[in-house]
């Protein structure tokens, strides 16, 4: 493959990286990855992949959005960047009124976060997947799925089987639709639980934190959950209280995002005591503000 840089230097294929990556390790050139691991956290590496491979500047909120966290969040993530941007290899351009720009990249530093394992394992990559296929309200191309976590097309294909069977337990389907990409199919109320199970993975496995929601609206919603189960003296576990922070999360998110749930079968309809208790604790609008 013939290489390609930008004007600002970064490769403009996907495939690009290891193509350094094959030359690096015939090299014999390779740094330490418990040095970058403890350098440097998995929502930063997002982060640096992302403007690594935007072909202008990224603001917060774009950031933001794709990773499921706050402006607030990601300006602090990249202000922890900033700080150790020697060590990292990279350097960070703030452009006023446009956003964040990766200005100078060492391939070799970047290289050994890939290594570390970003997209390393599978259930990575079928969590990433799962999520961008969920959340997205269009059908998502296969090659941008590549693009974004550096796997060539055979690798791609077998991560979607699995997906499939985990869809599959939920009544969800994948359509394909040629030129045009791939998306989930099924009731909104199923896509909830999917990816609501998914993100308990995420939540409780050490260093993922980044989750299809807003963190700070997560913490928000436990709060005012707190509260009420304190004032009421309801009994709740911490998984429990877990389990039903993210529902009403999720669903803020949905509902802000468009998505409504259909009307539901008989057996879902009867309201739980603490529903009928609690209505105010549940408005939209009152968490939300």
């Amino acid at each position: 493959m013939q290489k390609k840089f930008s004007k600002r230097g970064c490769f403009e294929t996907a495939e690009a990286p290891f193509f350094v990556y094959r030359s690096i390790k015939m090299n014999g050139q390779q740094g330490s990855e418990r040095g970058i691991k403890a350098l440097i956290s998995n929502r930063q590496k997002q982060i640096l992949w992302l403007l690594q491979k935007s072909d202008g500047p990224l603001n917060a909120k774009a950031i933001g959005e794709r990773l499921g966290i706050s402006d607030r969040t990601v300006r602090e993530e990249i202000r922890q960047i900033q700080q150790k941007s020697d060590e990292l290899g990279v350097k960070l351009k703030v452009l006023r009124g446009k956003g964040y720009l990766l200005e100078k990249v060492d391939y070799r530093r970047l290289l050994q976060l890939e290594e570390n394992g970003l997209f390393a394992e599978q259930e990575e990559r079928v969590k990433y997947i799962l999520k961008r296929l969920l959340l997205e309200k269009e059908y998502v191309r296969l090659e941008d799925l590549e693009a974004d976590m550096y796997v060539s097309k055979s690798t791609l294909y077998t991560d979607l089987k699995k997906v499939r069977k985990i869809l599959k337990k939920y009544d969800l389907t994948l359509a394909n639709r040629p030129h045009y990409g791939t998306k989930v199919e099924g009731g909104e109320f199923r896509k909830r639980l999917c990816l609501a199970d998914s993100i308990f993975g995420w939540q409780n496995k050490p260093g993922q934190q980044n989750t299809p929601f807003n963190q700070d609206l997560f913490q928000k919603v436990k709060q005012i959950l707190i509260r009420a189960i304190s004032k009421y003296r309801i009994r709740f576990s911490d998984i429990e209280l877990q389990n039903l922070a993210t529902h009403i999360t999720l669903a803020c998110k949905r509902i802000e995002d468009g998505f409504t749930i259909e009307p539901l079968p008989f057996h879902f309809k009867e309201p739980y005591t603490f529903e009928r208790r609690h209505d105010q604790l549940f408005s939209y609008w009152a968490i939300c503000r």
